[in-house]
This record gives C-alpha cells, sequence and structure tokens, in this order.
C-alpha cells in the first residue's frame, strides 16, 4: 500500500486525507488539528518512503508551511532538513526559491498547480466570488455595475459567472489582445488606466491581478465602492490604506477552500495521484 503524507493546508487537506484513503492509500496528517509536533513529523518522514503533500499554496509568505488550522509553524529551511534523500514532494504555486530548498536536500519536487488545475481551481474561485459577492450587497449582480481587473483564468472565470447572472461586466485589462478577447466574447472592456479615471461609476471592483495596479487614494473620490481582492500579495491596491479611506474591503482568499473544499481537494488528489 502506498504511503503519503498530508501536511499543513486548509480544509481541503482533511478532504485531501479522505480522497487518499478512499482510493487505497495509507496516509498521514500533520498541522490539521491545534497541535503540531515537528518531531513526530520528522519521525514520520524518516520511517516511511511516502510522498509528501504539500498545500496549495504551499506558502502564502514565503517562509512557511501555510498551516492555518493549526497554532504551529514550520519553516521550509527547517522542512527541508526532515527530508530523506529521494523522497516526492508535491506543492501548489512553489517558488522557485522554496523548490532549491527542497531539491538541495535530494527531494524529488513536483509543483501540481499545473495549467489543468489552475483552469478547474479558477472555476471554484469564480464561483465562490459569487457567494462573497451575495454577502456584500444585497443588490442582484444584473443590476450592479461591476469590473473586473485582469482575463487570466481566474478573470474569465469570474466574468464568466457574471455573465451568466445578468451582469456584463466590464474587465479592464493591459494589454490590447486580451481587451479584444474580452469583447468578443460580449463584456464591456477598457484599460486599467481608464477604470481608475471612470471608478465613480461602478459599484464593485473584484480585482484578480497579483500587482499593486490601484494607488490608494485613487479611491478617495468614490467612496461608495466595494472592492473585492482575490489575487495574492502584494494585492491590486494597499488594502489597509483603501479601508482607512472609507473604501469597503474583502479580502477574498482560497475561495474552493472556504466554500467547495471537496470539489477542490479532488482536483488536487487527482493529479498527484497521476504522478504516483
Amino acid at each position: 500500500m502506498q504511503t503519503v503524507i498530508i501536511l499543513g493546508g486548509d480544509r481541503r487537506s482533511r478532504f485531501l486525507d479522505t480522497y487518499f484513503r478512499e482510493n487505497g492509500f495509507f496516509t498521514y496528517c500533520f498541522g490539521l488539528e491545534q497541535d503540531f509536533s515537528a518531531a513526530s513529523l520528522e519521525k514520520t518522514l524518516r520511517s516511511n518512503m511516502a510522498a509528501l503533500i504539500l498545500p496549495l499554496p504551499a506558502s502564502r509568505d514565503g517562509k512557511t508551511v501555510q498551516m492555518p488550522l493549526c497554532a504551529g509553524e514550520l519553516t521550509f529551511g527547517e522542512l527541508a532538513a526532515m527530508l530523506p534523500r529521494g523522497l516526492a514532494v508535491f506543492g501548489g504555486m512553489l517558488s522557485e526559491n522554496l523548490k532549491a530548498q527542497l531539491t538541495a536536500r535530494g527531494a524529488r519536487v513536483t509543483d501540481y498547480y499545473d495549467d489543468e488545475v489552475i483552469v478547474k481551481n479558477a472555476v471554484l474561485t469564480a464561483r465562490g466570488a459569487m457567494r462573497v459577492l451575495a454577502s456584500m450587497t444585497a443588490v442582484p449582480p444584473a443590476r450592479l455595475h461591476i469590473a473586473v481587473t485582469g482575463f487570466g483564468r481566474v478573470g474569465a472565470a469570474v466574468a464568466a459567472c457574471l455573465q451568466e447572472n445578468g451582469c456584463t461586466a466590464t474587465v479592464a485589462a493591459r494589454r490590447a489582445e486580451v481587451r479584444a478577447h474580452a469583447q468578443r466574447l460580449g463584456y464591456h472592456v477598457c484599460t486599467i488606466a481608464e477604470l481608475q479615471q471612470r471608478l465613480s461609476m461602478f459599484d464593485v471592483v473584484i480585482n484578480t491581478v497579483p500587482a499593486r495596479i490601484f494607488p490608494a487614494e485613487g479611491w478617495g473620490a468614490a467612496p461608495h465602492i466595494q472592492y473585492m481582492e482575490l489575487a495574492g500579495a502584494p494585492h491590486g491596491v494597499d488594502l489597509d490604506a483603501a479601508e482607512a479611506l472609507g473604501l469597503t474591503v474583502v479580502n477574498a482568499q482560497s475561495l474552493p477552500g472556504k466554500y467547495f473544499p471537496c470539489e477542490a481537494a479532488m482536483i488536487v488528489g487527482e493529479k498527484i495521484k497521476s504522478f504516483l
């Protein structure tokens, strides 16, 4: 029987444990309860030639394993020191620096967050964004003027969900070819700069661009707008500064894990199982 060790993550990791057990694997879980023992993890890693599964994303700060369900902390340097040579390690959204720390110890590292997983995860993120939107306002999407910044996989999925709910979103993108593609799909389009000048025309802005594209002071003339952040750090705007100016900000991270943990876990589980 193959063995997997699941380390850290949100509710998805608990369903990932169930997925692997139901598919005939023996599993160990660490960092999914309040208590965490690094010594127990190291002992398990060294006594079982098992695959190690890290969460999605593997880290939020670039230094420690993402373990929001427990009180403990584990740096990637500490984890790397525990790894036996040749261990298969799977992680989501691993930076080059984190990969280097693990491979330096002889681990065989695979980032399972590939195009297939990204696309499937984007659909769940968009569905979760619709739930967040419903909690932000009682007004139906069809009656709201909503701008979506970015038209990558997440931005496109969010815009499609809005369209399905009767809202013709405005897609703000930097590249002309991206705007042209969005326009062909039936969306209104503008540049990021144009959106900044027309903020007062919108009720909600949903950002999917993981870059600081808005100066916080630019929101001062449109305090009525509600802002949903779907991108990771550094975010589209300085969230604290925007809130200080009176902007309603919702930092909506890891929506698949929050709203659809079972479906999200199956996506990751199926991908990892294909490598084993």
